[in-house]
């Protein structure tokens, strides 16, 4: 739970009463006035001294603890001085105020960074996330099952626009290779932002030998694994994997009866490619709730993004022109539901 900032002020407060300067005190209480200067030597004789300001042709100086003009010829660089008065309390004054000045700046500086960290963990509770966040709703069966289906395509077309963003209007372009479900974040309108470019490279800055292997299990091109091999295909199989999951409402790896794991690829492609049979496997939550000529766009649109080989796969922007025209206008896409279609009263509701 972050800091009560009321509480990080008042300790901030505490601490700069405590290094305020004081005078001390005389015999009746009341603050001493400070010592006088001593009599300057170039003063005349009868008369207070004045400080002396800095001219056009001269700057100031102390001798003694007193101040002069002096020739420009004769003075220093124009550097900031300061008059200390010629006693041991004076200079023992002149250190207490060195001392207060370090220590409230030290202060300040800690104040500036307990405030960034108090925006930090403030940010991070309003974090929105596809999966592993209680307070949103997943991919899997657990929690992502409650999406609606023109929720899920929406989500769907978010993704696509960010990696084209990425792949297309990035000079140079940048690969994610790290897109997976968890790092797909949304706000409470279900608007889709990729996150989390930790792993992230310049396309083409990399070769086989320079560039070590990393991803998430279930989302890692398998050219990629094999032989190394990093292109923006990587990042468009990855896609097809998160796609894949909005479908089935299945996680990208799941354990088998023999205690062996099968990816979400293996098991789906046999039966994303027969009509008949792609009904029976989509979620069941979102059974009979889209027109199935939408369902077999998208399912052919992910089987094409999670071909083995790479040139197969099609370019981002081309997957999100697919996506486009199956979701609703107010979502984002170009897709007209009228009033009496079956399908127009969840096209606003998540669930």
């Amino acid at each position: 739970m972050p800091p009560p900032l009321p509480l990080l002020c008042s300790s901030a407060a505490f601490v700069f009463l405590l290094l305020l300067p004081c005078r001390p005190l005389g015999a009746n209480g009341r603050a001493t006035p400070p010592a006088a200067s001593p009599p300057s030597p170039w003063a005349p004789a009868g008369q207070p001294v004045q400080q002396a300001a800095p001219a056009v042709n001269g700057s100031v100086a102390s001798v003694n603890g007193a101040a002069a003009v002096l020739p420009a010829a004769a003075a220093p660089p124009p550097l900031a001085v300061i008059t200390v008065e010629g006693t041991v309390e004076g200079r023992h004054h002149l250190r207490r105020e060195h001392i207060a000045a370090i220590v409230l700046s030290s202060v300040a500086s800690v104040m500036i960074v307990l405030a960034a960290l108090y925006a930090f963990l403030l940010w991070r509770r309003s974090r929105r996330a596809l999966v592993d966040s209680k307070d949103t709703q997943s991919i899997g069966p657990s929690h992502g099952s409650a999406l609606s289906w023109h929720i899920r395509m929406k989500i769907a077309l978010d993704t696509a626009r960010g990696l084209e963003y990425l792949h297309e209007h990035c000079n140079p372009p940048v690969i994610h290779r790290d897109l997976k479900s968890s790092n797909i974040l949304l706000d409470s309108d279900f608007n889709a932002k990729i996150s989390d470019f930790g792993l992230a490279v310049i396309s083409g800055s990399h070769s086989k030998g320079n560039i070590k292997l990393s991803g998430t299990m279930g989302y890692v091109a398998p050219e990629y694994l094999l032989d190394g091999k990093l292109t923006e295909k990587s990042d468009v199989y990855a896609f097809g994997v998160v796609l894949l999951e909005l479908l089935l409402g299945r996680k990208p790896v799941e354990k088998t009866a023999q205690s062996q794991c099968q990816s979400i690829v293996t098991w789906a492609m046999p039966q994303l490619t027969d009509r008949s049979k792609l009904p029976n496997i989509i979620d069941p939550m979102i059974k009979s709730t889209m027109d199935l000529k939408h369902l077999y766009q998208v399912a052919a649109v992910a089987v094409l993004c999670v071909q083995p080989e790479p040139s197969y796969r099609p370019l981002i922007t081309d997957v999100l022109h697919s996506l486009v025209p199956l979701v609703p206008m107010e979502l984002g896409g170009t897709l007209r539901i009228s009033p009496e279609s079956p399908y127009a009263t969840q096209k606003y509701s998540p669930c």
